[in-house]
């Protein structure tokens, strides 16, 4: 009995400790608020955020607002020191919209990705891209479209969350099961 606990419980934990979401990085944002220029974060970790809009929206991922990049834009988003991870969600309210992410260090493209008309998870870390993110454009390309880029929930970070502290608690939690199903 102990012993089938114990295996449940492992594998509990390896579950939820395995995904980190957008608001367990250094800075986040719903975007509860309204602004067209804002800057979020504490220097030397902000990021300015232009040619967008915080606003009420029908369709947020989370809360009742998000930035919203308008038709015929490129949003921007500016870190004051590079940072080594950003997420976010993002969506486009318009199918043809034709809209894009590019994330940027310095003066090089280092990924572009097109956004749909879905919620999506986007994770950008510098350990995949091989740089780290100096600042992201989100273009919003069609002139006379109604269509609006959504990002909601943006989060990001000096440093890339390490799995050791999964594994340090993965360590804990079979060190107390071992001595669990030892005892039985």
């Amino acid at each position: 009995m102990i012993r089938t606990t114990a295996i449940a419980l492992l594998s509990l934990f390896t579950v939820c400790t395995a995904n980190a979401e957008p608001f367990d990085l250094d800075v986040s944002t719903d975007f509860e608020f309204v602004g067209t220029r804002f800057t979020i974060g504490d220097s030397p970790l902000t990021a300015r955020f232009t040619n967008g809009r915080a606003a009420t929206t029908d369709t947020p991922h989370s809360g009742t607002s998000t930035w919203q990049v308008e038709p015929d834009l490129t949003g921007l988003v500016e870190f004051e020191t590079d940072v080594e991870i950003v997420e976010f969600y993002a969506r486009s309210d318009d199918v043809l919209v034709g809209a894009s992410i590019s994330v940027w260090s310095n003066t090089a493209v280092l990924r572009i990705v097109d956004v749909t008309s879905e919620y999506q998870l986007f994770s950008f870390r510098s350990d995949v891209l091989g740089a780290k993110i100096d600042h992201m454009t989100f273009e919003n390309p069609i002139s006379g479209s109604q269509g609006l880029v959504l990002v909601d929930d943006l989060g990001f970070s000096l440093v890339v969350p390490e799995p050791a502290s999964a594994s340090l608690i993965l360590f804990g939690m079979t060190t107390l099961l071992a001595g669990l199903i030892r005892k039985s």
